[in-house]
């Protein structure tokens, strides 16, 4: 009994001699990382003549305790660390160069038309605008005619067959298109089960629409042809068009959508013309049920807005999450707090870089010497494009310049001239409005080039000004304008 006594006091004296010598080692590597700098396992080993594997044990303590920083093998100082890295992210801020709100608005619109083959120009539109909601018209109309050269109907059908994407109506009238590759599989979808916020919700349908959507449940995609039969009525077509509305289905051709735009003038057009438009339907593609996207990550959605914005900030975030549609999953208070971790990893670079908006604006880091160097450009380029086109920004993320604000809907096209709004049509081409006189000859000439093009106005074959400013007649007609009556007339 005395032994066990004795040997026990002897353990325990070893164990406070271990930790004391422990201690001692981690006071010395923290004095000596904070007044002689980062240092490595040798050279620390090295110095105090110890065994590697014990100063490993050492660093790995202080590691844990949070007193120390590790990167590539060098250990330093916490304090010394955090001290030099703010002061290097200061310094970096302090490289930004402001620039004009202008130099901003170019980027976007050099970006968001590329000079690519058509079929290119289209992919990448659809990329970029993938998950975004707009009214069902602006697709082609204005987004995909001002994007792809020479864009045809048929160019976007192809590109829908090949299963990459897909269409979904939303709420309003609006349309969006989702990636394949994002369906969620595993939800459970099927007659009376749909998600709707987190929770299951009936789908209101009666009749044919219960008796399709059952259908394409059971069967996957079908033709058209197929589904027929199963139609009392007889009109297939109508039932699924309804089905379309409410976001349930989509086929593999944007025909549907197309026919579900031009419902009235169909049912005004001659018996011919009905009898082709249902010959078109047949050849649509496939339907199917429309499926649920995954949601994503804060992570992920600030990597896309990112991409999207190339600068973010307050207004570009808002501007960015409206086009989404709905209310956005979480808020620029809640996105600020990863980007200030982003930016002490180096993922970001924050600074103020454009006048005009917030003062928190953040860049990718790989982006930034390329994003810099396209904003010093100064191109002075001319073009055209519609107001309601999100890579247009005056009266959207920045206010409209004095005596030069415009309605931003799809019937104004704007005139730019080194990004800033120098002319308007507006009310589908018949009211003009001058902003700038300086160089309007040949903003006019890019207007008509434009127009034959069809990047503005896509759907007018003849454009007729009524409302002008008295001394631009002469411009007008050397632009290509012809004068009948007291208007001036463009003809595709």
């Amino acid at each position: 009994e005395y032994r066990g006594q004795h040997g026990s006091q002897e353990d325990r004296q070893q164990e406070e001699t271990a930790s004391a010598a422990c201690e001692a080692r981690e006071h010395i590597v923290r004095r000596l990382l904070y007044y002689r700098g980062a240092q490595s396992v040798e050279e620390i080993a090295g110095r105090y003549f110890l065994p590697t594997e014990v100063i490993s044990r050492t660093l790995l303590e202080l590691l844990e305790a949070g007193s120390i920083v590790e990167d590539d093998g060098i250990y330093y100082h916490a304090k010394l660390y955090d001290r030099a890295r703010n002061n290097t992210i200061k310094g970096m801020r302090m490289e930004a160069v402001t620039q004009p709100s202008r130099r901003y608005a170019a980027l976007l619109l050099h970006r968001a038309f590329p000079q690519a083959p058509p079929e290119e120009q289209l992919r990448r539109a659809m990329e970029r605008l993938a998950g975004k909601e707009y009214p069902a018209a602006l697709w082609e109309n204005v987004l995909f005619a001002r994007r792809v050269s020479s864009y045809r109907e048929a160019s976007l059908d192809s590109l829908l067959a090949q299963g990459e994407y897909f269409w979904q109506m939303t709420s309003g009238g609006n349309l969006c298109f989702h990636r394949s590759e994002d369906i969620e599989w595993h939800v459970d979808i099927g007659i009376g089960v749909l998600e709707q916020d987190g929770e299951r919700a009936e789908p209101r349908l009666e009749g044919e629409e219960k008796l399709l959507y059952k259908e394409l449940c059971i069967r996957g995609a079908s033709f058209l042809k197929s589904l027929s039969k199963l139609s009392p009525s007889g009109d297939t077509q109508a039932t699924l068009l309804q089905l379309a509305v409410k976001g349930l289905v989509c086929a593999d051709s944007f025909v549907p959508v197309r026919q579900w735009q031009n419902q009235e003038k169909v049912r005004r057009a001659t018996i011919r013309q009905r009898v082709n438009a249902r010959v078109m339907a047949l050849s649509a593609g496939r339907w199917d049920i429309v499926r649920p996207v995954r949601a994503r990550k804060k992570e992920e959605w600030l990597e896309l807005l990112l991409s999207e914005t190339i600068i973010l900030c307050r207004e570009t975030f808002r501007e960015a999450m409206d086009g989404y549609g709905g209310v956005p999953p979480f808020s620029w208070a809640e996105a600020l707090e990863v980007l200030r971790i982003w930016e002490y990893t180096g993922q970001v670079r924050r600074g103020y870089y454009i006048e005009g908006m917030s003062g928190a604006q953040f860049v990718r880091g790989q982006d930034y010497n390329a994003v810099m160097a396209a904003l010093r450009e100064n191109g002075k380029e001319m073009c055209w494009i519609n107001a309601s086109d999100p890579a247009q920004m005056w009266g959207k993320i920045f206010t409209h310049l004095p005596d030069r604000s415009f309605l931003n809907v799809p019937g104004t096209a704007v005139g730019l001239y080194d990004a800033v709004p120098c002319a308007v049509f507006e009310r589908q081409g018949k009211a003009l409005r001058i902003f700038e006189k300086q160089g309007l000859a040949d903003l006019l000439l890019e207007f008509v080039k434009a127009f034959h093009r069809k990047d503005i106005y896509s759907g007018l074959n003849r454009l007729v000004v009524k409302e002008y400013p008295e001394d631009v007649s002469s411009e007008l007609s050397a632009a290509g304008f012809m004068k009948e009556m007291q208007d001036y007339v463009l003809y595709r």
